[in-house]
């Protein structure tokens, strides 16, 4: 029995070792086997560009091609042709479409038969027998069981005459809009038993409002020495708003100043030099790492204007002197050109990258600063 439990665990083991050896042996291949990248294009009599991205000896490959027409993608996978698995949904139902749209051009569109709704033929009948019930005839207006006459606005049941807008009965005024009882105000549409006004009322009264008090403010006096105390007030009242929002600018100004001269501090400061200089090292080294290995650079250009052809052969100029790329560069001063061809070369191991990253990332320091910068504490 003993020796069939060491026997599971012996078992076990070996499968633990090997699912353990096969993760780091993938992690080992991500980290250090690079990835290779190459890029072609030119631009003559026709325009082509193409990318090369491959990995594990080109166990997994990545292909863009444009020809100046179309963009044409491709992933082969150990040598198989991995964009079917990813683009063969999409394939089958753009091709689905495509004979669906062939076959309803061929017979037409297929018509469907509408399904009667019931329902609301059943509701309309019962809402018929209601009306015929209750005694109300819609084409003439008119309620007999209830006595009331909408053609001639009386009501001589309840007493309510709509022509005149008097009910005698229940004291309700519709001429002036207001029920007495029940506190209904028909005109202006307000129902003060509930404290419900409607957004036409209460927009009225605020407009009527405001422009009362506009009126009031702006009621010149009679009399000459009223209207010079009127006047030096209301001058008074400009210049002390004028005087306010000077004021408010020479105090954010004071503000700027002072954050620019912190700034300036410490910019000047050891500390900030010391981290500045670590991260541009760092940055260097990353983008050293990501250039090209190989590079080819041709390029013939022209704006058709002097200065612009200049300014651009400046910048090139000095993006050359930043990465150490050798460009070739024809300008054409006087014609508008753009031909050339561009051929890059490289690689990218992840591992050079994850030191890099580790390096920035557990310098306190450095990321005091970068702290202080963000949050704009000097």
């Amino acid at each position: 029995m003993l020796h069939i439990l060491l026997m599971i665990l012996k078992i076990i083991g070996i499968i633990l070792l090997a699912i353990i050896g096969i993760a780091l042996l993938i992690v080992i291949l991500i980290l250090f086997v690079p990835i290779r990248y190459r890029i072609q294009a030119h631009r003559y009599d026709d325009t082509m560009a193409k990318v090369n991205v491959s990995w594990l000896l080109s166990a997994i490959r990545f292909t863009l091609k444009y020809d100046g027409a179309e963009v044409d993608t491709k992933i082969r996978i150990l040598g198989f042709d991995g964009s079917k698995f990813i683009n063969g949904d999409t394939k089958q139902k753009q091709e689905d479409i495509i004979d669906y749209t062939n076959e309803e051009e061929k017979t037409g569109p297929k018509m469907e038969p509408k399904a009667c709704d019931t329902d609301a033929l059943d509701e309309n009948k019962s809402d018929n027998v209601s009306n015929n019930t209750n005694g109300i005839d819609k084409s003439d207006d008119t309620n007999t069981d209830n006595g009331i006459d909408t053609k001639d606005g009386t009501n001589t049941d309840n007493g309510i005459d709509t022509k005149d807008s008097t009910n005698k009965d229940n004291d309700i005024d519709t001429e002036d809009g207001t029920n007495k009882d029940n506190d209904i105000d028909t005109e202006d549409s307000t129902n003060t038993d509930n404290g419900i006004d409607t957004e036409d009322s209460i927009n009225q009264s605020d407009i009527s409002s405001s422009k009362e008090q506009k009126k009031k403010n702006t009621r010149k006096p009679k009399n000459i020495f009223s209207r010079l105390v009127f006047k030096a007030k209301k001058i008074y009242h400009k210049f002390k708003t004028w005087c306010k929002k000077l004021m408010n600018m020479l105090k954010k100004a004071d503000d700027i100043k002072t954050k620019l001269l912190a700034l300036a501090e410490f910019i000047d400061s050891r500390e900030f030099k010391d981290n500045f200089a670590f991260a541009k090292v760092q940055l260097g080294r990353l983008f050293k790492h990501i250039m090209p290995l190989k590079h080819r650079i041709k390029l013939e250009f022209g704006t058709g204007s002097p200065d612009t052809t200049g300014e651009i052969l400046g910048a090139l100029a000095v993006v050359m002197a930043l990465t150490g790329m050798n460009i070739q560069v024809m300008p054409d001063f006087d014609n508008a050109i753009f031909r050339g061809e561009i051929y890059m070369k490289g690689r990218i191991r992840l591992f050079n990258i994850l030191i890099i990253a580790l390096k920035v990332y557990f310098n306190k320091e450095l990321r005091r600063v970068a702290d202080k910068l963000i949050n704009r504490r000097f």
